[in-house]
């Protein structure tokens, strides 16, 4: 393929492409249709396949470029649902790249060798080479957390049996429901529910997983980060729209109407 033909074909990629690509923060997946084909019609499929294979031959040089530069790595990454066609997509794009500059990866559940390391770890390690072409084949699905709030009697009465459940990462305390629902509303100090949130702490350091809760300021986090607290919230919707509405009531007062 000549530089001519190169270019042209990366053009037309790039303008294939650009609906897809996600340059800022306002994506939002609900809004893109998983059916969508753009010129490609179902009578197409001819022209389909043609484009694809000019696409695979193009891969082809461009990797030849990128192993001799020697400079640049590129990663790609896969991640939906089962069956949602990421091996066939790996498959048929990269079928024209040279198996000895590509590195394919599938993470499945952690062995005990990443749970001894911090969560991207089995990912930096996999990280693709200079020249070379990576792809992370269903990644990142393990990094994503579990988490159980307790918040009802029911719960703290079970809680031995709930932090036996396959698959949970956190056991997380909601302070303000578990009071209510310990008849004791807006007071999470109370002996009783002191009392239970120790039964759920004990529970879950003894089963090993992450414990959390929410808190009112800095020094409750250093507190609860003390007690071996690893899931902590700092400000919820609420007390930040009632601290921010102080704030505007002081500086009103203050600077405006003393």
């Amino acid at each position: 393929m000549n530089k001519r033909d190169t270019k042209d074909l990366i053009k037309k990629a790039r303008k294939l492409a650009k609906p897809f690509r996600v340059t800022d923060g306002s994506f939002r997946l609900k809004d893109i249709d998983p059916g969508d084909t753009r010129e490609f019609t179902s009578e197409d499929k001819p022209r389909a396949k043609e484009a694809l294979a000019m696409g695979v031959s193009l891969l082809a040089d461009l990797q030849d470029m990128l192993y001799a530069q020697d400079r640049w790595a590129v990663l790609l990454i896969f991640q939906a649902m089962d069956a949602a066609g990421k091996d066939g997509a790996i498959k048929h794009v990269m079928s024209g790249v040279n198996p000895q500059g590509c590195q394919v990866f599938s993470f499945k559940a952690p062995s005990s060798a990443d749970l001894d390391h911090d969560f991207l770890w089995r990912c930096m390690i996999c990280l693709p080479e200079r020249g070379r072409i990576g792809i992370f084949n269903r990644s990142y699905y393990e990094e994503i957390l579990v988490v159980l709030q307790v918040e009802t009697r029911t719960a703290v009465e079970e809680i031995d049996q709930i932090v036996r459940v396959p698959g949970v990462d956190v056991i997380f305390i909601g302070p303000g429901d578990l009071s209510t629902a310990l008849g004791h509303m807006g007071n999470p100090g109370h002996p009783d529910v002191q009392a239970a949130f120790a039964r759920v702490e004990k529970a879950t350091r003894a089963a090993g997983l992450a414990l959390g809760n929410i808190t009112r300021g800095w020094d409750q986090v250093k507190e609860l980060y003390g007690k071996g607290y690893q899931f902590l919230t700092l400000g919820s919707d609420t007390s930040l729209v009632v601290s921010g509405s102080q704030d505007l009531v002081a500086r009103f007062h203050k600077d405006i109407r003393p």
